[in-house]
């Protein structure tokens, strides 16, 4: 796996490679800079990812490490599994950990921050976030019998394996004109409602985190 060089003194690790663009779009948005967005290339990658970075001797410049991922079907769980190679990872270069989402620990001249998508509880990802800013839209309404109808035909293992947020979010984007083709592509197509409600947790804490 390789590594990017280390330009900025902020770090941002996210899951892939359409959240590494979702949040350039996202922290540009609230007026923040000097923030390097790292593709972790999935959440099973998290370890491996920040291990090759903190080895790096560009990373005694950093100031602020930031994680955000899904929380998938476990908030608690996700939690606990960054927190975990945080921990592990400390062995290697310190860390701050922190103790619950969204703490921001500053420590030893390094400020640390994790956030679990969409809200910290639950169940849910970024889709979840986007679609709270899209559900008030009467084209929502359409996306809503869209699923609803073709669902009704599935079997029972493609029921288990259909990601409803994302063929939600994939929907609405087929509406838009012009259509974009990924979250981060409707991100830079100014679709979704970042001043939205249900984006106020996550802009305060990479405002908090960055600033």
């Amino acid at each position: 796996m390789k590594m990017k060089d280390i330009i900025e003194k902020n770090i941002l690790f996210v899951e892939g490679k359409d959240e590494c663009y979702f949040f350039n779009y996202f922290h540009k948005y609230l007026g923040l800079s000097g923030i390097q967005v790292i593709d972790c290339e999935g959440t099973g990658n998290f370890k491996t990812k920040l291990q090759l970075y903190v080895q790096s001797d560009a990373f005694k410049t950093v100031k602020t490490v930031g994680f955000i991922r899904d929380a998938d079907s476990n908030a608690e769980n996700a939690f606990a599994s960054l927190r975990k190679i945080i921990k592990e990872t400390s062995d290697i270069r310190y860390l701050p950990v922190p103790k619950k989402p969204s703490e921001i620990i500053s420590d030893k001249g390094l400020k640390l921050g994790v956030f679990i998508m969409p809200n910290n509880s639950g169940a849910g990802m970024l889709e979840s976030l986007c679609i709270e800013t899209i559900k008030n839209e009467p084209v929502y309404e359409c996306v809503d019998k869209f699923i609803n109808c073709f669902t009704r035909l599935f079997t029972e293992e493609e029921k288990e394996k259909f990601r409803e947020h994302k063929s939600r979010i994939q929907s609405y984007l087929a509406t838009r004109i012009p259509i974009a083709k990924s979250i981060a592509d409707g991100a830079q197509k100014k679709y979704w409602n970042f001043d939205h409600e249900g984006f106020s947790e996550i802009n305060k804490f990479v405002t908090e985190l960055f600033s």
